[in-house]
């Protein structure tokens, strides 16, 4: 839902708040104000590390910027797009956007020629991304000749994960909401696992990494994985994105990897669709064990470009550039 600020009314706040947002800002608490508090603090502190980059943009250069004219933004887009990625080139135009709002301008990234220059950008970035490296079988395998026989609480929670992640193809808000009521653990060699309409009966391999991270970690209600301190305690909170993400970093250096091979969240899915696609699976088949609505993720991660781009555009919406 589009949240509904109300803009800045008092001469005297405004100017001040002007002052303010005319250089760096080292906090979030001016966001606070000028948004109402109506976002979280990780989200006010993207806007602020974005907001900076443009402020210095700006003061590089010699530019005003708030209110900014269309002509500076147009020159820091085709700065920005040289180097940036297109979701966050859209980050920083909605953060300025924000700004101009909330001090009652109107925004310069509505202006037509900035408009057109988004789809020009959007049209030269479509093809532009780095897809995480896949995360295959055979890496799974040499973690578990690896790890396998230690003892460490780490070790055995991200054995678990990993092969559980790969297995049945789960997505990262799957995997921290997981809790104890979505496992029938019966048999300790062979889980099921439930989410929403879909039942997982899990290998014996993936079943036995649970259930030695069960047995050691002492859990036994609540959520199935959790962050683990420095000293090995335990939270009773699931895992926020950032402990999945160094988790899935972890692979590289486990596996003596090269630094440029970076696995994320997104990992298992790719690796498993690829071994699937090996495997002789078709690519709606692959849709269907990953639970995608279209075949286009599918299909990008095995290759196909020209079947996904076909699936992209019976989905997509065109995206207006306010």
């Amino acid at each position: 839902m589009k949240r509904v600020i109300t803009e800045i009314s008092c001469p005297i706040t405004k100017r001040e708040s002007m002052k303010v947002f005319s250089k760096n800002i080292a906090s979030i608490e001016p966001w606070k104000e000028i948004t109402q508090q109506s976002y979280a603090p990780n989200t006010l502190i993207s806007f602020n590390n974005d907001w900076n980059h443009f402020i210095n943009f700006c003061l590089e250069h010699q530019m005003i910027p708030l209110p900014a004219t269309p002509k500076v933004i147009k020159l820091y887009l085709n700065h920005v797009r040289k180097t940036r990625k297109l979701a966050t080139i859209k980050r920083y135009c909605i953060t300025i956007s924000l700004v101009h709002r909330c001090h009652g301008y109107v925004t310069p990234v509505d202006h037509q020629e900035i408009k057109l220059l988004l789809m020009s950008i959007h049209n030269d970035k479509t093809n532009d991304f780095k897809q995480p490296a896949p995360f295959r079988k055979f890496h799974l395998d040499q973690l578990i000749e690896k790890l396998g026989n230690s003892e460490r609480l780490k070790d055995l929670r991200d054995l678990a994960i990993w092969s559980l992640m790969f297995e049945a193809m789960l997505k990262r808000t799957e995997l921290k909401l997981i809790t104890l009521n979505n496992l029938d653990l019966q048999n300790p060699k062979s889980i099921t696992l439930t989410i929403e309409d879909y039942m997982f009966t899990l290998s014996e391999e993936t079943s036995l990494l649970i259930s030695k991270w069960l047995n050691h970690s002492l859990i036994t209600e609540g959520f199935l994985f959790r962050s683990i301190n420095k000293h090995g305690h335990i939270h009773n909170q699931p895992m926020d994105p950032s402990s999945i993400y160094r988790v899935f970093r972890r692979i590289a250096v486990e596996l003596n990897l090269s630094h440029s091979v970076i696995f994320s969240g997104q990992s298992p899915r790719i690796g498993a669709s690829l071994d699937l696609s090996e495997d002789g699976y078709q690519i709606n088949e692959i849709q269907s064990k990953g639970r995608w609505k279209s075949s286009a993720m599918p299909a990008q991660y095995v290759g196909q470009i020209a079947k996904r781009n076909v699936e992209m555009d019976k989905f997509k919406k065109k995206k207006e550039w306010k």
